[in-house]
Order: C-alpha cells, then structure tokens, then sequence
C-alpha cells in the first residue's frame, strides 16, 4: 500500500518587512531592513530595553540606521530548519520590500540568502575570517560574494577577507559601538575586584584561570569574579558565575575595579563587547594584545595589554592596576570619554548608514554618493 508524504507544517514567516507587530524606526527616502533571526525576538528585546533590561533598543542598536530619510525595518528570519527550507522553496524567495538588506553576520546573512531575495544585500562578517578552513566556509565565502557590500569590525580582517572575497568586492571597517546609556559610569569600588566575562570560542579561560589564581595569591584580599560557562574547578579564590543577564553583567562591571580579559589569537577582537563595556563603565581593562585590538583599546591609556598566553603577564597587568587605584580610575575615565565619542551605537550606526548609501549609490550611479571600503582608520 502506497503512502503519500504530507507536508510539513510549520509557521511562514511574516510578510516581507515586518508590520506593526515588529519594532518600525523612523523612515524617509532610503528603505532599509534589517534582518534578524527570529530566535533574537526583536519585539521581546524592544519590550525589556524598555523596562532597562538590555541595551539598544534593538540588537546591536541597528534601529538608529532610522532617520528622516531613511526608514529601517525589522525583517523576520525564521528557523533554518527543514521544514522552513521546504517553504523558501515552494515560495521560490520573496522579494523583500526594501532597497537594501543588511545583516549582522555571516550566519544571518546565509538564512536570509535561503528565504528571501533582496534588490541589495550587504552583511557582517565575524567568524569567518578565523575559520577559513571550517566546514560552511566555501559556502559562506560564495554567498558573501553576492552581497553588495561587506564589513568587519577590526582592522585585521579586512585584507584577509578581502582575499577570500576577491577583486570587486568593497569589504569595509566600522567600529562597534554600544549602548552608552544602559552601561553608565558607576563609583570607582574602594574594595579590589576583578571581574571577567564572556564565552566565545577564542576566550582563553586557561590562561585566565591561571592569572587570577596568581592575584589572588598576591592580593588575597581581592574578590575575583569571572562570568562563564567553563565546567573546569576554578582556582583558589576565584568565583565563577555561570549565567548573568545584561542587567548583571552591568552591575558586574560597576562593582569592579578591574575588567580583565584573555583571548586566544584571533582576527575579530574577542573581547571587544565586554571591553568597550567596562571603559563605558569607567573601568580599565587588561587585555591579550591581538590583531585588530589596538581600534579598540590604548595601551597605557585605557588597558593594558599583554601577550596571549601569557597568565603571568595578565596576572601582573592587574595586580599593577589594583594596587593603583587612582591610576585605574584615571584610565577608567579615559576609556569612558573614548567610547563615548567612538564607539556609540550611534557611531557604529553612522558608519553602516555610510555603506548602505554608499551601495544603493552606486546601484543608481549616483557618483556623489560614496564610502570609503577600506573604512575608517
């Protein structure tokens, strides 16, 4: 007896650029959507940026691409799962109602290429750039390909993905930024306390591991605070808090004298987020020196510096800056001014409205409009 194979059920994703349900930015001439996997709940993070809960007013504060000529939308990026792969193909990819797509990384950028079509893409890229050799590279480099136009946030990854992408393909620097508001400066702690945090796959929690076991035995006194899903027994001394909200990761920087941070080598500046975090704080940072780092940190002026792989370097950064308060706080007030004019969402989003115009721009040949690909410096 024959059987026939049902299709699969699922929920389409909502029409092409989001309606009132999903967050609208103020808009004019220029249509921008930016598209986010709906895993991120863009309306769910609007709601608890309301009630101070997480910074931006959308992930990675993309609503302030919004101006009087421009209007920036929410578009809705279902799961990659098989059965909204079946859907892409029976709905051969939707136009996209708008002159141009951005996404933030490769990752989204790639959901988007299976289930919509867009008159100009132009896309992130993260990992890539140290994942040559990974298993969707060829595919992601293929994809990137299509793209208007594509940016990084260091320096150091700008050549290298400018090789993989050859000739013809603008690859551009923009500088992150964050929310400056939700992570505002705090009181410099009279008690030592190191905090550290993030899980990323370039974090070197050995080598971090290793320099607090090392301040605590020459601070004893010190609290040392480190936010991480490591499964490894901590030294002596050191607390690790496993899970921390926006909220607590905010109180965590404020309640520390130190942010300390150690990465393994690696061309996207892991690390940036927590780092920019803690100057937005008004606490110096000590920090694995890579490539790219230095469009974000100044050695001697907001952090300190150290090689990778090195805890008794990292360890002796921080115990330098405990044991100095008053020169700690100073670099924490300098970091602050820094991110401030620098490294705001509304920086960031500057620079990304400057690619956008700049791709619609030559879409149009209009020759008046231009950014710079190899970004700024």
């Amino acid at each position: 007896m024959s059987r026939t194979r049902s299709t699969p059920s699922f929920r389409a994703p909502p029409k092409a650029v989001a309606g009132g349900h999903l967050p609208v930015a103020v808009g004019g001439q220029l249509s921008v959507a930016v598209a986010y996997p709906r895993e991120l709940s863009v309306a769910g993070w609007a709601a608890r940026h309301r009630e101070d809960g997480v910074p931006g007013r959308w992930p990675y504060g993309l609503d302030r691409l919004g101006r009087p000529d421009t209007s920036v939308r929410v578009l809705d990026l279902a799961p990659d799962d098989r059965a909204h792969r079946a859907w892409a193909r029976v709905a051969r990819r939707r136009l996209v109602d708008a002159d141009l797509v951005l996404t933030w990384d490769e990752n989204a950028a790639g959901r988007l290429g299976r289930q919509w079509r867009a008159m100009e893409h132009g896309s992130g890229v993260v990992w890539l750039t140290d994942d040559v050799g990974g298993r969707f590279a060829e595919q992601q480099v293929d994809m990137l390909r299509r793209c208007a136009a594509t940016w990084v946030l260091s320096d150091a990854q700008r050549d290298p993905l400018q090789q993989l992408l050859g000739p013809g393909h603008p690859v551009h620097v923009v500088r992150f930024g964050i929310d400056t508001t939700f992570f505002r400066p705090a009181p410099y702690p009279a008690r030592p306390v190191v905090f550290s945090a993030g899980n990323d796959r370039h974090r070197d929690t050995a080598t971090l591991m290793s320099a607090l076991g090392l301040v605590h035995e020459a601070v004893p006194g010190a609290e040392l605070l480190v936010q991480s899903q490591t499964t490894g027994t901590p030294p002596k001394g050191v607390t690790v808090v496993r899970d921390a909200s926006h909220s607590g990761i905010r109180q965590l920087h404020a309640r520390a004298g130190v942010v300390a941070v150690a990465t393994h080598p690696n061309l996207h500046v892991s690390g940036m987020t927590v780092a920019l975090e803690a100057n937005a704080t008004g606490r110096p940072v000590v920090m694995t020196r890579t490539p790219g780092v230095e469009g974000y940190l100044r050695h001697g002026v907001d952090a300190l510096l150290v090689p990778p792989h090195d805890p008794e370097a990292l360890a002796a950064a921080v115990i330098r800056l405990l044991e100095d308060p008053r020169r700690a706080g100073s670099m924490g007030e300098a970091g602050r001014a820094k991110v401030e004019r620098d490294h705001t969402e509304q920086t960031m989003a500057d620079q990304l409205l400057a690619v956008a115009t700049a791709i619609v721009g030559h879409r149009s040949g209009d020759a008046a409009i231009s950014a710079d690909p190899r970004g700024r410096e």
